[in-house]
């Protein structure tokens, strides 16, 4: 059984600061956490897609086919998977759509081929209660000795507990075999970001407020790696606080949580693809021009020009949105893909 190290998306950084990267904070506890495929969804430094290392099942087809056969397979992809309307034309929304409708497909499939629940499901029933998954999880923690220390399980207790809810879409309390990869790998799945804010809160708003102070920021963070100073921290946080009144709402945090999650990260270089097949029609493309492209869809080391991103237009970012609403049922997805989330963070 592969050993799984779960990636929370707690991102620290926003690119609005100049001379800065965007840092990724992984949480560390064990539990459940310890099942997921070490795959981390963070390219290398030569370029890597994001796209290509949540994809790398389906790249994987592609990898002994020439360039030809490579591009004849992906037409058939696109008129199979693609095209939804069958119109022979193919909307930047369309792609998108077809990319994370992907991306969840791949949760389905690690979540059957490597997970086994045998240490986890204590009654054998085949799903799994909060309290089993909170059963795991303490029982993989070290010893709490400091008050320090009590806070910090504290927490990522709490946090363990909106991820099984962010799992659980019936909310009959439990996870079943639909909902689990949800549990396990939630950074696959298009709504993951309400899930991010929840956990966002969770580590840095101490006093239970609902927003973030400059002060909790700083002292939450001033043992993070990922900072060289508490100046680096405060950079950081007027990045995140866009209104500069000196603390960071719900809103705030979704608003960076949508920028800066791996999954937004596919979606814009889903748009840069898109528009670097440059159609005649620029919301439209036939099969031929997206096929001119394909190499960044077929072929895993394929690199995106360095200026690609500025190839989309500025609203690009947001492509797909609409796509992600309509989430149609597959064959992998007990749910039909849509966030049911209203946007309002309930603690």
């Amino acid at each position: 059984m592969l050993s799984f190290t779960f990636l929370v998306i707690a991102i620290v950084a926003c690119s609005s600061i100049e001379g800065t990267e965007k840092k990724v904070h992984k949480d560390t506890s064990e539990g459940i956490n310890r099942f997921h495929d070490a795959s981390d969804h963070t390219p290398d430094e030569d370029g890597e897609m994001y796209l290509a290392t949540y994809l790398q099942r389906y790249y994987d087809q592609y990898e002994n086919l020439s360039p030809e056969d490579r591009k004849e397979r992906f037409i058939k992809e696109i008129k199979k998977s693609i095209d939804q309307n069958l119109d022979e034309k193919v909307t930047v929304e369309e792609l998108t759509k077809w990319a994370l409708d992907k991306i969840e497909h791949e949760a389905y499939v690690l979540y059957k081929e490597h997970l086994n629940l045998t240490e986890i499901d204590t009654d054998n029933d085949g799903i799994l209660s909060l309290d089993e998954v909170l059963t795991d999880f303490k029982a993989h923690q070290n010893t709490v000795n400091e008050d320090s220390e009590a806070n910090l399980l504290e927490r990522q207790i709490k946090k363990e507990e909106a991820k099984f809810q962010y799992a659980d879409r019936n909310e009959d309390g439990y996870c079943d075999s639909e909902e689990l990869p949800r549990l396990v790998m939630p950074e696959h799945f298009r709504d993951s970001n309400t899930l991010f804010v929840k956990q966002f809160l969770f580590d840095y708003d101490t006093n239970s407020d609902g927003i973030v102070t400059l002060k909790e920021f700083i002292g939450n963070s001033v043992n993070d790696p990922n900072f060289e100073s508490e100046e680096q921290i405060q950079q950081y946080f007027e990045g995140f606080d866009k209104n500069e009144d000196g603390s960071l709402s719900t809103q705030e945090i979704e608003k960076a949580a949508q920028d800066y999650i791996t999954l937004d990260e596919v979606k814009r270089e889903i748009a840069a693809i898109f528009y670097l097949a440059e159609g005649k029609d620029k919301d439209n493309l036939t099969y031929d021009e997206l096929a001119k492209v394909s190499e960044y869809l077929t072929d895993k080391n394929a690199r995106l020009p360095l200026d690609a991103d500025q190839t989309a237009p500025e609203d690009g970012d947001d492509q797909g949105e609409e796509g992600d609403d309509q989430g149609e049922d597959g064959d992998y997805q007990g749910e039909d893909g849509e966030n049911t989330e209203d946007g309002h963070i309930e603690l």
